[in-house]
């Protein structure tokens, strides 16, 4: 055959990926090839660890006898499949957990197989989903589960990547965590680039360990369930506890399975209450499927944790302080300066002692302040709220009445 006659070695490439894998790509842009008939989706572009479309196509290339081929032919492959896959319909990718049809939820177990568990509302399988109802993205992170049984008692125990050992928290890590947990964005510039922008949503649940955190601040208690754990009177080696934990995995993992389904099937009222509205809402479908009590418990933990930010909040003490001075069912009004003049004094008191570190130096620093109490003060019948008039802004305090149910914190 005369080199005329050749097929170019780009051209071989893209019609073997063609044929092997379905490219599309996400609502930020970024193309996916997934192996046809695998749930699992890969970006075409990665470099990582856990394998890339690259390295899949090189592999597959020479496994059926192609050949190997040279770094300018596969560029020039991929940049034209991913051309051509801009074109295409936008699917989603997800990571552990993902929506179905019909009312469905997916899990991915990890495994290289794709056999993933649905969960629906009569019930939970194992299955491999349909790669056009489900795309898995895998991380260094997403460990292999093992099957879950069917055979299950109803007891249940997760695990999540934990922030280890904290003895303080500054007001960075404690906003950054808030963000995580309730869900964030980031829009940055592209690498080597002078006019794309990289979009990165986050929302994930995070686990913290500690003796002392130290004082911790209100927004970030509105996102907390604290769970104080005894010491072990018996100790295990870790050999044991490894043990014990594998042997154990798939009755617990099938325990909490059939809990979802049961809890999924009922319905319950939304507190209107709390911030954390839709842990609050599963709180209540927990309650009403098992009798357990998690929502009143979610209340007390709550309120436990408003009395950890009032003892470590001087600012917070000497507010409600001076509420008790306001009668019940009427509010007091005054400009932000007003308010620290006043609050200022009451803290020094006839003896004059010295303001603390980090009390308010500025009208503008206290409305801040309390603006992230204002929940924390709320659960003690004092609510604050900005106003204003046409004569200026100015902040008010209130005293809840006593009869007065709970209720919706305003916003500022």
């Amino acid at each position: 055959m005369s080199e005329e006659e050749k097929t170019p070695a780009r051209e071989v490439i893209t019609d073997y990926a063609q044929s092997h894998f379905r490219y599309f790509r996400t609502a930020d842009g970024t193309v996916y090839a997934q192996r046809n008939g695998h749930p699992v989706a890969r970006p075409i572009r990665s470099q990582g660890t856990t394998g890339s479309h690259r390295q899949e196509l090189m592999v597959g290339l020479f496994h059926d006898g192609l050949g190997v081929f040279n770094g300018t032919a596969m560029k020039e492959a991929l940049d034209l499949i991913e051309a051509l896959a801009l074109t295409e319909a936008v699917q989603p990718v997800h990571i552990r957990v993902a929506p179905g049809l019909d009312g469905a939820t997916w899990l991915d177990l990890g495994r290289d197989d794709g056999q993933s568990v649905r969960i629906h509302p009569t019930g939970w399988e194992i299955t491999v989903p349909d790669p056009r109802e489900v795309c898995w993205r895998r991380t260094q992170l997403t460990g292999e589960l093992p099957l879950p049984d069917k055979d299950t008692n109803e007891q249940g125990i997760d695990h999540l990547t934990a922030l280890d050992n904290l003895s303080h928290m500054t007001p960075d890590l404690s906003d950054a965590m808030c963000c995580i947990v309730t869900g964030a964005e980031n829009v940055k510039r592209a690498l080597f680039t002078d006019g794309d922008v990289f979009r990165a949503r986050y929302r994930r649940p995070l686990l913290l360990t500690g003796i002392d955190v130290g004082a911790i601040r209100p927004d970030l208690a509105e996102r907390l369930l604290p769970l104080r754990l005894e010491r072990p009177r018996v100790r295990r080696t870790e050999a044991e506890l490894w043990a014990e934990y594998e042997r154990v995995l798939p009755v617990i993992l099938g325990s909490l399975l059939d809990l979802t389904v049961k809890v999924r099937a009922v319905r319950a009222q939304t507190p209107t209450d709390l911030r954390m509205a839709d842990f609050a809402h599963l709180c209540a479908q927990l309650d009403t499927a098992t009798g357990l009590g998690a929502l009143p418990a979610y209340r007390a933990s709550l309120d436990d944790l408003n009395d950890d930010v009032i003892e470590g909040d001087l600012l917070a003490q000497t507010g409600l302080k001076h509420a008790e001075s306001i009668p019940p069912g009427t509010e007091q009004r005054m400009t932000s300066t007003e308010w620290l003049h006043l609050l200022s004094r009451l803290y020094s008191g006839e003896e004059l002692r010295p303001l603390p570190k980090g009390w308010p130096t500025t009208g503008k620093v206290l409305s801040d302040r309390l603006k992230r109490l204002q929940p924390t003060l709320a659960a003690r019948g004092v609510l604050i709220d900005s106003v204003r008039t046409s004569e200026g802004r100015y902040l008010e305090m209130a005293r809840r009445s006593a009869t007065t149910p709970h209720e919706q914190n305003p916003a500022f």
